[in-house]
Protein backbone atom coordinates (compact mmCIF):
# COMPACT_ATOMS: atom_id res chain seq x y z
CA UNK A 1 0.00 0.00 0.00
CA UNK A 2 2.89 2.30 0.69
CA UNK A 3 4.69 1.98 -2.27
CA UNK A 4 1.33 2.68 -4.53
CA UNK A 5 1.21 5.27 -2.25
CA UNK A 6 4.49 6.83 -2.80
CA UNK A 7 4.30 6.22 -6.91
CA UNK A 8 1.01 7.71 -6.77
CA UNK A 9 2.48 11.11 -5.27
CA UNK A 10 5.74 10.97 -7.37
CA UNK A 11 3.48 10.59 -10.88
CA UNK A 12 0.43 13.27 -9.82
CA UNK A 13 2.14 15.84 -8.13
CA UNK A 14 4.27 17.61 -10.69
CA UNK A 15 1.49 17.65 -13.23
CA UNK A 16 -0.52 18.67 -10.78
CA UNK A 17 1.31 21.45 -9.30
CA UNK A 18 2.04 22.76 -13.00
CA UNK A 19 -2.00 23.16 -12.72
CA UNK A 20 -2.43 24.67 -9.63
CA UNK A 21 0.57 27.35 -10.49
CA UNK A 22 -1.79 30.39 -10.57
CA UNK A 23 -3.33 29.43 -7.12
CA UNK A 24 -0.47 28.97 -5.17
CA UNK A 25 2.55 31.33 -3.43
CA UNK A 26 4.96 32.49 -6.13
CA UNK A 27 7.48 31.48 -2.47
CA UNK A 28 7.11 29.33 0.22
CA UNK A 29 5.34 31.10 3.30
CA UNK A 30 7.05 32.54 5.61
CA UNK A 31 5.57 34.20 8.24
CA UNK A 32 5.71 32.67 11.19
CA UNK A 33 2.02 32.55 12.33
CA UNK A 34 0.99 31.62 8.78
CA UNK A 35 3.63 28.17 8.95
CA UNK A 36 1.82 27.40 12.65
CA UNK A 37 -1.61 27.61 11.28
CA UNK A 38 -0.80 25.20 8.02
CA UNK A 39 1.23 22.91 10.38
CA UNK A 40 -1.58 22.64 12.98
CA UNK A 41 -4.33 21.93 9.86
CA UNK A 42 -2.12 19.59 8.67
CA UNK A 43 -1.77 17.90 12.15
CA UNK A 44 -5.68 17.89 12.36
CA UNK A 45 -6.76 16.87 9.09
CA UNK A 46 -4.05 14.35 7.70
CA UNK A 47 -4.44 11.37 10.72
CA UNK A 48 -8.64 11.87 10.24
CA UNK A 49 -8.55 11.06 6.78
CA UNK A 50 -5.99 8.33 6.67
CA UNK A 51 -7.69 6.52 9.66
CA UNK A 52 -11.16 6.52 7.72
CA UNK A 53 -9.07 4.93 4.72
CA UNK A 54 -7.73 2.33 7.43
CA UNK A 55 -4.47 3.52 7.03
CA UNK A 56 -1.82 4.80 10.60
CA UNK A 57 -2.71 8.74 10.98
CA UNK A 58 1.29 8.98 11.24
CA UNK A 59 1.40 8.29 7.21
CA UNK A 60 -0.93 11.08 6.99
CA UNK A 61 1.07 13.63 8.45
CA UNK A 62 3.94 11.83 6.29
CA UNK A 63 2.61 12.30 3.15
CA UNK A 64 0.99 15.87 4.11
CA UNK A 65 5.04 17.01 4.64
CA UNK A 66 5.85 15.88 1.24
CA UNK A 67 2.66 17.41 -0.15
CA UNK A 68 3.06 21.02 1.00
CA UNK A 69 7.18 20.65 1.21
CA UNK A 70 9.65 21.89 -1.07
CA UNK A 71 9.50 18.88 -3.90
CA UNK A 72 5.23 19.27 -3.78
CA UNK A 73 3.86 22.76 -3.94
CA UNK A 74 6.26 24.38 -2.33
CA UNK A 75 4.20 26.02 0.29
CA UNK A 76 6.84 25.47 2.92
CA UNK A 77 10.63 25.64 2.74
CA UNK A 78 12.41 23.14 4.97
CA UNK A 79 14.19 26.13 7.03
CA UNK A 80 15.10 26.09 10.46
CA UNK A 81 12.00 26.27 11.63
CA UNK A 82 10.40 23.13 10.25
CA UNK A 83 13.58 21.42 11.07
CA UNK A 84 13.12 22.20 15.26
CA UNK A 85 9.62 21.36 15.21
CA UNK A 86 10.61 17.69 13.13
CA UNK A 87 13.56 17.48 15.79
CA UNK A 88 11.16 17.79 18.62
CA UNK A 89 8.32 16.24 17.48
CA UNK A 90 11.11 13.17 17.28
CA UNK A 91 12.18 13.69 20.51
CA UNK A 92 8.76 13.55 21.69
CA UNK A 93 7.94 10.75 20.26
CA UNK A 94 11.35 8.74 21.30
CA UNK A 95 9.88 10.59 25.00
CA UNK A 96 6.63 8.90 25.22
CA UNK A 97 8.22 5.43 24.09
CA UNK A 98 10.70 5.51 26.93
CA UNK A 99 7.16 6.88 29.17
CA UNK A 100 5.32 3.74 28.02
CA UNK A 101 8.30 1.32 28.63
CA UNK A 102 8.86 -0.15 31.88
CA UNK A 103 12.71 -0.40 32.64
CA UNK A 104 12.02 -3.87 34.62
CA UNK A 105 10.89 -5.50 31.51
CA UNK A 106 13.64 -3.45 29.33
CA UNK A 107 16.24 -5.06 31.72
CA UNK A 108 13.82 -8.58 31.62
CA UNK A 109 14.27 -8.42 27.45
CA UNK A 110 17.82 -6.88 27.47
CA UNK A 111 19.54 -9.92 25.75
CA UNK A 112 16.97 -10.63 23.37
CA UNK A 113 17.18 -6.13 22.91
CA UNK A 114 20.85 -6.55 22.55
CA UNK A 115 20.71 -9.17 19.69
CA UNK A 116 17.76 -7.85 17.98
CA UNK A 117 20.08 -4.12 17.92
CA UNK A 118 23.03 -5.44 16.48
CA UNK A 119 21.64 -7.72 14.14
CA UNK A 120 19.55 -5.07 12.56
CA UNK A 121 22.23 -2.74 12.78
CA UNK A 122 25.05 -4.67 11.62
CA UNK A 123 23.04 -6.38 8.72
CA UNK A 124 21.82 -3.08 7.34
CA UNK A 125 25.24 -1.67 7.78
CA UNK A 126 27.28 -3.97 5.56
CA UNK A 127 24.97 -4.08 2.96
CA UNK A 128 24.64 -0.51 2.49
CA UNK A 129 28.16 0.06 2.99
CA UNK A 130 28.74 -2.35 -0.01
CA UNK A 131 25.89 -1.07 -2.39
CA UNK A 132 27.15 2.55 -1.68
CA UNK A 133 30.91 1.42 -2.39
CA UNK A 134 29.22 -0.36 -5.91
CA UNK A 135 28.15 2.53 -6.95
CA UNK A 136 31.07 4.78 -6.31
CA UNK A 137 30.65 5.93 -3.44
CA UNK A 138 34.03 7.07 -1.35
CA UNK A 139 34.72 4.89 1.62
CA UNK A 140 33.43 7.27 4.22
CA UNK A 141 30.21 8.37 2.26
CA UNK A 142 29.43 4.74 1.60
CA UNK A 143 29.52 4.19 5.28
CA UNK A 144 27.31 7.38 6.05
CA UNK A 145 24.58 6.41 3.82
CA UNK A 146 24.84 2.69 5.61
CA UNK A 147 24.38 4.05 8.72
CA UNK A 148 21.44 5.70 8.00
CA UNK A 149 19.74 2.53 6.66
CA UNK A 150 21.26 0.76 9.98
CA UNK A 151 19.51 3.13 12.50
CA UNK A 152 15.29 3.50 12.36
CA UNK A 153 13.14 5.43 14.55
CA UNK A 154 9.57 4.26 16.33
CA UNK A 155 7.37 5.67 13.25
CA UNK A 156 5.34 3.02 14.41
CA UNK A 157 4.94 3.91 18.01
CA UNK A 158 1.70 5.13 18.03
CA UNK A 159 -0.07 2.15 16.66
CA UNK A 160 1.46 -0.03 19.26
CA UNK A 161 0.48 2.25 21.89
CA UNK A 162 -2.97 2.46 20.46
CA UNK A 163 -3.42 -1.31 20.56
CA UNK A 164 -2.23 -1.88 24.17
CA UNK A 165 1.14 -3.93 23.48
CA UNK A 166 3.81 -1.85 24.94
CA UNK A 167 4.61 -4.14 27.41
CA UNK A 168 4.63 -7.50 25.07
CA UNK A 169 7.73 -9.06 25.07
CA UNK A 170 8.66 -7.96 21.65
CA UNK A 171 8.07 -4.27 21.52
CA UNK A 172 10.26 -4.21 24.03
CA UNK A 173 12.80 -6.01 22.58
CA UNK A 174 12.41 -3.51 19.90
CA UNK A 175 11.89 -0.73 21.62
CA UNK A 176 15.65 -1.78 22.96
CA UNK A 177 16.91 -2.46 19.69
CA UNK A 178 16.11 0.97 18.39
CA UNK A 179 18.34 3.10 20.97
CA UNK A 180 20.80 0.60 20.63
CA UNK A 181 20.77 1.21 16.62
CA UNK A 182 20.70 4.87 17.03
CA UNK A 183 22.96 5.19 19.78
CA UNK A 184 25.15 3.30 17.17
CA UNK A 185 24.74 5.37 14.25
CA UNK A 186 25.45 8.38 15.90
CA UNK A 187 28.68 7.08 16.72
CA UNK A 188 29.28 5.94 13.26
CA UNK A 189 28.10 9.57 12.46
CA UNK A 190 30.28 10.95 15.07
CA UNK A 191 33.19 8.99 13.53
CA UNK A 192 32.74 10.04 10.03
CA UNK A 193 32.99 13.63 10.62
CA UNK A 194 36.10 13.43 12.73
CA UNK A 195 37.60 11.39 9.75
CA UNK A 196 36.54 13.51 7.14
CA UNK A 197 38.10 16.32 9.06
CA UNK A 198 41.33 14.90 9.61
CA UNK A 199 40.96 14.59 13.15
CA UNK A 200 40.62 10.82 13.89
CA UNK A 201 43.39 10.81 16.14
CA UNK A 202 44.26 8.69 19.23
CA UNK A 203 42.65 11.81 22.15
CA UNK A 204 39.29 11.36 19.69
CA UNK A 205 38.85 7.85 20.81
CA UNK A 206 40.03 8.85 24.78
CA UNK A 207 37.44 11.13 24.53
CA UNK A 208 34.48 9.01 23.28
CA UNK A 209 34.82 6.20 24.66
CA UNK A 210 34.98 7.23 28.81
CA UNK A 211 31.97 9.91 27.66
CA UNK A 212 30.14 7.06 26.62
CA UNK A 213 30.29 5.11 29.46
CA UNK A 214 29.63 7.83 31.66
CA UNK A 215 27.17 8.55 29.90
CA UNK A 216 25.75 4.98 29.86
CA UNK A 217 26.55 4.86 33.95
CA UNK A 218 24.60 8.39 34.40
CA UNK A 219 21.67 7.05 33.01
CA UNK A 220 21.02 3.73 33.98
CA UNK A 221 22.34 4.59 37.88
CA UNK A 222 22.22 8.05 38.31
CA UNK A 223 19.10 9.48 36.80
CA UNK A 224 16.84 7.10 38.61
CA UNK A 225 18.38 8.44 41.86
CA UNK A 226 17.92 12.12 40.85
CA UNK A 227 14.76 11.43 40.14
CA UNK A 228 14.03 10.24 43.66
CA UNK A 229 15.43 12.36 45.21
CA UNK A 230 13.49 15.78 43.25
CA UNK A 231 10.46 14.17 43.97
CA UNK A 232 11.04 13.63 47.32
CA UNK A 233 12.02 17.25 47.62
CA UNK A 234 9.64 19.16 46.03
CA UNK A 235 7.01 16.53 45.83
CA UNK A 236 4.91 14.53 42.80
CA UNK A 237 3.02 18.17 41.31
CA UNK A 238 2.07 17.01 37.73
CA UNK A 239 3.36 19.80 35.86
CA UNK A 240 6.93 19.28 37.45
CA UNK A 241 7.04 15.53 36.75
CA UNK A 242 6.13 16.17 33.29
CA UNK A 243 9.17 18.88 32.86
CA UNK A 244 11.65 16.79 34.66
CA UNK A 245 11.19 13.88 32.30
CA UNK A 246 11.71 16.01 29.51
CA UNK A 247 14.56 17.68 30.35
CA UNK A 248 15.93 14.94 31.47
Amino acid sequence: MMNHLWNFLAISLPPLRDFLAPLLPTAPITDPVAIFLVILAIMLVAPLLFERLRLPGIVGLILAGVIVGPHGFGLLERDGTIVLLGTVGLLFLMFMAGLETSLDDLKYNADKAVIFGLATFSVPMALGAAAMTLLGYPFLAAVLVASCFASHTLLALPIVSKLGIMRSQSVTATLGGTLITNVLALLVLAVVVKAHQGNLTLGFWLFLIPSLGFYTFATLWGVPRLGRWFFRRFGHDEGAEFTFVVAT
